[in-house]
């Protein structure tokens, strides 16, 4: 009886120890965008989504997370707090990962990655098997000056470079920012881009922190996708 007591005991502390809950979501490539994959458990080999040495950005949404090179949790790994890490070329690990598992969050790592986007704008990333749309741009404000003496400018969308996919969005359905046209030619480096666009009959205006390309890219609710 006390053999089985301490056997259940450790079983309980291994339980408190891992994340009751986890979930990670890897991009094919830098900034969330591509194929996108999700799971909540432990993967020893990316080749069951086709997906080996393919990720190139991580968002873990829960838990801390061992992602390593090799299938079976093998060859060189790193451990990865809840966050948006937008590049993992930084961590010297871009289109090589194979495998990934919850690690118990209580516990210390030496081979923990360095932290997270410290501002993620992984709010307006792909969801996995959420469908894509291509939107044109209806008009560009460039918005010019500090904030308490703002003023707009017309800006053409960008011809190069076409959809406006992977450029940082700063907000959606922001309401106009400023009131009244620049009076006179300026060449200040703009603050933010106004920009407007129609989907299904309504009018939806984003900031964003370039100039954007001919068209946009949404969702079916109209939300904006990097």
């Amino acid at each position: 009886m006390h053999i089985l007591l301490q056997a259940t005991l450790a079983a309980a502390a291994l339980t408190l120890a891992a994340p009751a809950v986890a979930q990670i979501t890897f991009y094919e490539h830098e900034g969330f965008r591509g194929s996108v994959h999700t799971t909540r458990g432990a993967l020893d080999n990316f080749a069951g989504w086709d997906f080996n040495d393919r990720a190139s950005s991580v968002v873990v949404d829960k838990g801390r997370w061992e992602v390593c090179e090799g299938v079976g949790f093998n060859g060189r790994c790193a451990v990865l707090r809840p966050g948006a890490y937008d590049r993992l070329s930084t961590m010297g690990l871009n289109d090589r990962l194979s495998s990934a598992r919850p690690a118990p969050t209580r516990a210390s790592y030496e081979n923990e990655a360095s932290p997270p986007m410290r501002r993620p704008d992984y709010a307006y990333r792909q969801r996995p098997s959420e469908r894509l749309f291509e939107v044109p741009v209806t008009s560009v404000r460039a918005v010019l000056g500090a904030p308490e003496q703002r003023c707009w400018v017309e800006h053409q969308p960008e011809q190069r470079g076409g959809s406006s996919a992977g450029r940082g969005v700063l907000g959606h359905q922001i309401g106009r920012s400023v009131v009244r046209r620049c009076e006179q030619v300026r060449n200040d480096t703009p603050a933010f881009w106004e920009v407007s666009y129609a989907f299904r009959g309504r009018a939806h205006r984003i900031q964003m922190n370039e100039p954007p390309g001919r068209t946009v890219t949404v969702n079916r609710a109209g939300e904006p996708r990097m």
